[in-house]
């Protein structure tokens, strides 16, 4: 009797299993559901000469703004972890974003400003809260073109080529 009850049992697992793996398996997939993969152009940002490549970057939840619906001081706030902070700026009137980040290091605050070249005009028909959306992109990083020091003592400057951009849908 006894060696039934086992065979049962391991019979029942064996049916019950494989339909588990089954079942979390689709759990991943909602999750990559909730994000929205957008098309990108691989645009240069306009330069007079030549920029060096620095490296490519890859950032994931990472917060978007409009930039007339949410201040700068506010967009810091909202994003902070603590003594970071790390965001998008967007402008939808010139269809142009840029990446902050701030971090805190031994009292010295450092700043990297990343102009983003090809941010894309479909973000004009996205609806972006006041308190932002989540967006994680991977995108290469030149030196800046816009005639400011790429490398300060606390900040930094760069041109950021998006190769890959996705938005958080709900």
């Amino acid at each position: 009797m006894r060696k039934l009850l086992h065979s049962a049992f391991l019979l029942l697992m064996a049916q019950i299993v494989p339909f588990l793996f089954i079942l979390m398996g689709m759990g991943g997939c909602e999750a990559e559901a909730q994000y929205e993969d957008i098309s990108l152009e691989y645009t240069r940002c306009p330069c007079e000469h030549e920029t060096n490549f620095i490296k490519q970057v890859s950032l994931n939840n990472v917060l978007l703004f409009e930039a007339s619906k949410t201040s700068f001081t506010e967009m810091k706030e909202i994003s902070s972890h603590g003594e970071e902070s790390e965001f998008v700026e967007y402008f939808l009137e010139k269809d142009s974003a840029v990446f902050y980040s701030f971090k805190k290091i031994s009292n010295i605050i450092y700043v990297g400003i990343g102009y983003i070249c090809n941010f894309p005009q479909k973000a004009r028909e996205w609806v972006i809260p006041h308190g932002g959306i989540e967006i994680s992109f991977t995108a290469d990083t030149f030196d800046s073109c816009k005639g400011v020091s790429s490398v300060g003592f606390t900040q930094t400057y760069s041109d950021n080529i998006l190769i890959s951009l996705k938005r958080k849908i709900k």
